[in-house]
């Protein structure tokens, strides 16, 4: 029997620190269920002292990283065969509004879940957000993995998250196919969800505020080779919206250029993303 007022979540973990344990307690104690999904290859002692044991949390442990996909998958099915139909899906290094689960409660049972695939929030990068919180909602294209609520019965009829990508666009691919199937993404704008994106530094050229993540080489390939693989996917479908990303990577690859250090071995990876994704080549590099 589907438990449509009580919520599950699930996090994945990758080689935490200790703020993990404070993160997770933002939400854990508003949520019914949280699945902690550890993707570390190697032991971490302090975490299965923190969440072993506790009522609401179980903790799977694989020692190896099977890829964001995956693990999400893994949380998924466990929330199915537990009776949740909705699931908070977190990044380690996330927390939320404190109003955030209150809010999604309200929207559960406000929509029509026949229609909504996930509903989501807006997002916090170091304290800023590019837009005022109002009690707005409205419907978006895509949304981002952390401090989003799936909706399960749409999951098992639009089938899992896209193992083979590993990590990077695994969220958006998964939120295209939702609306392939006129499943909807609705944000509330009332609530937010405090997110890292890489080694964010902001620099301001000409009265313009410009981002720049710092990620790392390998990420550039992740992100590069599973765009691509998105965009050939959807581009018929969602033309604008490949298009949109397209020019995102070209001014991704322009801050690398210009601003962040390692430029040579990233503009590799960005090129070795393109050729792996041309040749077929996915899943861990």
């Amino acid at each position: 029997m589907l438990k449509t007022d009580k919520i599950a979540g699930v996090v994945v973990l990758y080689n935490p620190d200790e703020s993990v344990g404070r993160n997770i307690s933002n939400y854990c104690n508003q949520l019914d269920c949280l699945y902690v999904v550890d993707n570390s290859e190697k032991p971490n002692g302090f975490i299965p002292e923190k969440f072993i044991g506790h009522t609401k949390i179980k903790y799977f442990q694989f020692g190896e990283n099977l890829g964001i996909a995956k693990a999400l998958n893994i949380a998924v099915h466990n929330a199915i065969n537990d009776g949740y139909s909705f699931l908070l899906t977190m990044d380690q290094d996330s927390t939320l509004s404190n109003n955030t689960i209150g809010e999604y409660r309200k929207h559960v049972v406000r929509y029509n879940n026949d229609e909504i695939g996930i509903l989501t929030l807006r997002q916090r990068v170091k304290n800023f957000l590019v837009h005022r919180l109002d009690n707005s909602t409205e419907i978006v294209q895509t949304a981002f993995t952390s401090g989003s609520l799936m909706n399960l019965e749409a999951f098992a009829k639009v089938g899992p998250f896209e193992e083979k990508l590993f990590i990077d666009y695994v969220d958006h691919e998964y939120c295209l196919r939702l609306r392939k199937m006129n499943y909807k993404i609705v944000r509330l704008n009332s609530v937010y969800c405090d997110h890292q994106l890489g080694n964010l530094e902001t620099r301001k050229i000409f009265g313009f505020i410009i981002p720049i993540t710092h990620h790392s080489p390998l990420r550039h390939y992740y992100r590069t080779r599973n765009r691509i693989y998105v965009a050939s996917l959807y581009y018929r479908k969602f033309p604008f919206w490949v298009a949109s990303d397209i020019i995102r990577f070209f001014y991704e690859t322009l801050i690398v250029i210009l601003f962040e250090p390692q430029k040579k071995i990233k503009i590799i990876m960005i090129l070795k993303g393109f050729n792996d994704c041309f040749h077929g080549q996915y899943g861990k590099i």
